[in-house]
C-alpha cells in the first residue's frame, strides 16, 4: 500500500463542517498504483482477479468507468 496514492478526509474536523457531505467525499480515493502486489520472478503468471469476480468485489458504479 502506497500512502501517498490514497486520498482521504483528514479527520478531526468540526462536526457542522462535515454533516451535510456526501458519502463519496468521506471515502477514501485510490490512485493507480496505491495498492500493489508482490509476484515472484519464478513459476506462471496469472492474473489475481477474474472479470466476474472483480466486478462483484468492486461493482461499477460509473457505466463509463474501465473494467
Amino acid at each position: 500500500m502506497n500512502p501517498k496514492k490514497i486520498e482521504m478526509a483528514k479527520g478531526g474536523e468540526a462536526l457542522e463542517s462535515v454533516m451535510r457531505r456526501n458519502e463519496e467525499e468521506e471515502l477514501p480515493r485510490f490512485i493507480s498504483g496505491a495498492l500493489q502486489t508482490i509476484v515472484p520472478e519464478t513459476g506462471e503468471r496469472k492474473p489475481l482477479f477474474n472479470k466476474t469476480l472483480l466486478q462483484h468485489l468492486m461493482p461499477r458504479t460509473d457505466s463509463r468507468a474501465p473494467v
